[in-house]
């Protein structure tokens, strides 16, 4: 567990490594870029996201704002809780398959998304290096097979937006 004192409320919190990662990876503001490729590249969607993380507790809440570079654009919320068993997703377009952990260093969360009236398996890798920069790579699934690609790249540490004062542990 790592210890670290939320500045606002002067509580002390001890977090799971894996939501502390998760945190080094989605907590403050963001800028994304990426893009989805589908059908062996033949399909590729680019995309632009800034989101927002802000730590509650032992909660992380995520925001996101997917513009699309056709114009559509998303809007997503997401809930990650630190539990005893790992990290768990809540939303109302997804179903955490597994608690997120970390897997071969990396922080890796599993669910079933819905998109476009349908349900997809997603696992969601993040990544982050020694100066902040945050890769993700997330692979939709449809009966095992994988059928789509989404990559997205944030440079530099985010800026937070609470109080929170992580540890060093990760840095």
């Amino acid at each position: 567990m790592i210890e670290t004192l939320d500045m606002n409320t002067n509580t002390a919190y001890f977090y799971s490594p894996a939501f502390h990662y998760a945190q080094d990876c989605l907590a403050g503001d963001r800028v994304w870029t990426g893009q989805a490729a589908a059908l062996w590249g033949l399909y590729i969607r680019k995309f632009r996201i800034s989101s927002t993380g802000v730590i509650q507790g032992k909660e992380l809440l995520f925001d996101e704002q997917i513009d699309f570079a056709d114009g559509e654009s998303q809007s997503r919320s997401w809930r990650l809780r630190d539990t005893d068993g790992g990290v768990d997703l809540i939303t109302d377009n997804a179903m955490p398959i597994r608690l997120g952990g970390i897997n071969k260093g990396k922080f890796e969360i599993e669910y079933r998304l819905k998109m476009s009236g349908m349900w997809f398996r997603y696992t969601d890798i993040f990544d982050v290096d020694e100066r902040g920069n945050v890769t993700n790579v997330g692979i939709i699934k449809i009966f095992g097979i994988p059928v789509m690609r989404v990559t997205a790249y944030s440079s530099g540490k985010a800026e937070l937006t609470t109080g929170f004062e992580p540890s060093a542990a990760f840095s």
